[in-house]
């Protein structure tokens, strides 16, 4: 078991607008271009530097968002041409407005992005956090090859696949279906004990390996109860059918539009999990309250994977050619979450801890990193990376209802 510090935020996404609002508009203005660069790597999300009114900025790299702004910048730049006024929803199901904005240029490296729509963000404290000025998504990305190569700790970008010199490879198909350009991979899985194949967004945004949208979750549990599985495991309970290994209420991602409301989530066991040629084994997934299911950027560990936008291909390459790959992902007890900037227990998902652990309790202390004194940004950088030494983790909680202090001990 391990106490997830880091918090898992899932960055803007935009995923479906209430109208019929297009964020592909702009172009590239080189004909030819292959750029390969460096990025930071925070926690598995691709930071990048882009260059905007000869200002090199911090921008995230979000194949899950459209390009986004953030006001700050934005005032920095004196921009200040607003396209339209629409409503979304983000990667948590949350709705809201945004501003979409048109910015006549930017570059990364030597490529020039060309009047390309973009949402305005306001005030979003993550994005402060990090540094970020804003994010480069799908709808910039549209008509290229990317190439996301964690070990060599590389992005490349190509106006053509066949410059990256692969040869022969095993392409998959790669599946659109918004206004900005969303990549849409298809996987299959054992999800229990059934074989199930999904459309799930690729998100490098999201820095987990796969989260289960409940809307599939819903679709999965009506055919189900209609008896519409084969006879033989009609009955099975529908934990153990679908691996579910805990449940539990709580929150614990922020998306475009704050922190997600306290809902109830699932955690699963998953199995056989193939994408591309590649076959991943014990994974652990959690459910998410957006539209789509998501892979993460935590599958770039494994093997390099290339979007071919214009060709509406996918490639991933495991890294030394393996193709049965063991995830062996941990249990994780509890997950962490803020309520304005208290650092709060979010999710507690081990049974066994339910009698004294309850979600809101403040988080103050776990082991020797006191967070009494943290700001919010500080904890948000702590990765739980550095727990894995630990047996057992002594976790200090002030309780939501009586205030009192106690400590409880966590098998790590």
């Amino acid at each position: 078991m391990k106490l997830k510090i880091l918090l898992f935020i899932i960055f803007p996404a935009v995923i479906n607008a209430q109208n019929e609002l297009n964020l592909n508009v702009g172009e590239i203005k080189q004909k030819k271009y292959h750029v390969a660069f460096d990025f930071e790597n925070v926690n598995g999300r691709i930071i990048i530097a882009v260059n905007v009114n000869d200002r090199v900025k911090k921008f995230l790299l979000d194949t899950g968002a459209p390009t986004s702004f953030h006001e700050n910048m934005l005032k920095e730049i004196n921009y200040k041409t607003v396209i339209q006024n629409s409503q979304g929803i983000d990667a948590n199901g949350a709705s809201g407005a945004f501003d979409i904005i048109q910015i006549p240029e930017f570059s990364i490296q030597d490529i020039t992005f060309l009047n390309n729509y973009a949402l305005k963000i306001v005030g979003d404290l993550d994005f402060e956090c990090l540094n970020l000025d804003g994010v480069i998504g799908s709808n910039s990305l549209r008509d290229s090859v990317v190439e996301f190569d964690f070990k060599a700790g590389k992005v490349t970008i190509s106006s053509d696949f066949n410059t990256f010199g692969y040869g022969e490879v095993n392409e998959n198909e790669l599946i659109f279906k918004d206004f900005q350009s969303t990549p849409i991979l298809k996987i299959n899985m054992k999800l229990g004990y059934l074989n199930y194949n999904e459309e799930v967004i690729f998100d490098t945004g999201d820095n987990s390996f796969y989260s289960i949208s409940i809307n599939n979750l819903n679709q999965l549990l009506t055919l189900i109860n209609e008896n519409k599985i084969p006879k033989e495991l009609q009955n099975i309970s529908h934990s153990d059918l679908l691996g579910i290994i805990s449940s539990s209420n709580g929150s614990f991602s922020s998306g475009l539009f704050g922190v997600e409301t306290v809902s109830n989530h699932y955690k699963f066991k998953i199995q056989d999990f193939t994408v591309g040629s590649s076959v991943f084994d014990n994974m652990i997934a959690t459910t998410t309250y957006g539209s789509n299911s998501r892979v993460g950027s935590e599958i770039l560990n494994y093997g390099k994977l290339i979007l071919d936008y214009k060709r509406e291909k996918y490639y991933f390459i495991a890294y030394d050619n393996h193709k049965e790959i063991y995830v062996n992902h941990k249990f994780k007890s509890i997950y962490p979450s803020f309520e304005k900037d208290k650092f709060i227990v979010g999710i507690v998902w081990d049974e066994k801890l339910k009698d004294k652990i309850k979600i809101g309790d403040e988080i103050i202390k776990v082991n020797d990193i006191d967070f009494k004194n943290l700001s919010k940004c500080q904890i948000i950088g702590i990765s739980f990376d550095a727990f894995k030494i630990f047996d057992v983790l002594k976790v200090e909680l002030k309780d939501k209802d009586t205030d009192e202090i106690k400590i409880v001990e966590i098998q790590n």
